[in-house]
């Protein structure tokens, strides 16, 4: 493991309609994103209801697990109909309500992909320290889960991610990230 400061890595939903689903109306869920050297992880979903219609604190639409930087980490979610409930090391760590009176509040249960990157540097992670980069992401494995439709879960009812320090990834992906070339190298 190796984080730097401006390193932002990711692991997040979107969904496969791209024309109904357009961001921000099919949602996007953030199963873990993790900023510079914190101790904590962030679990959020965002929505036209949470970010147009200033629905950002009811319900609570993030939650700040402790992880540990130094070790593995274990990331899921649960999409159901009627919520959002992500995991941290085998414990649920947030859950996120659909309220039937908010409109615009839950456009989450609609068959999504799934995202793993980094970014350096933004305007929520701060700028990139140079001296230390590169940054380095390691996933030990993932997998999806799901339950047909007609039983009440989405296609990635449950997704889990062993996460060293600041991210993790599937099977043998590793990537290394540097300021200069952005690269990204595959094992």
């Amino acid at each position: 493991f190796k984080s730097a400061k401006g390193a932002w890595p990711a692991i997040w939903l979107l969904p496969f309609d791209t024309i109904n689903g357009k961001w921000p109306n099919g949602g996007e869920i953030d199963i873990m994103e993790h900023l510079n050297h914190d101790t904590i992880a962030y679990q959020t979903v965002h929505s036209y209801y949470t970010l147009n219609l200033g629905g950002h604190d009811f319900p609570p639409r993030f939650g700040t697990p402790q992880i540990d930087r130094e070790g593995w980490n274990e990331y899921g979610v649960d999409i159901t109909p009627d919520s959002i409930a992500f995991h941290t090391n085998g414990v649920i760590s947030h859950v996120y309500p659909r309220i039937d009176s908010l409109e615009h509040q839950f456009p989450f249960y609609i068959p999504q992909y799934i995202l793993i990157d980094m970014q350096l540097q933004g305007g929520w992670v701060g700028e990139v320290n140079p001296h230390e980069l590169p940054a380095i992401m390691e996933i030990d494995w993932g997998t999806t889960l799901h339950t047909p439709l007609e039983y009440g879960f989405i296609h990635y009812s449950e997704y889990h991610l062993y996460h060293k320090t600041i991210l993790a990834c599937i099977g043998n992906y590793t990537a290394q990230v540097s300021q200069q070339s952005h690269s990204r190298t595959f094992c």
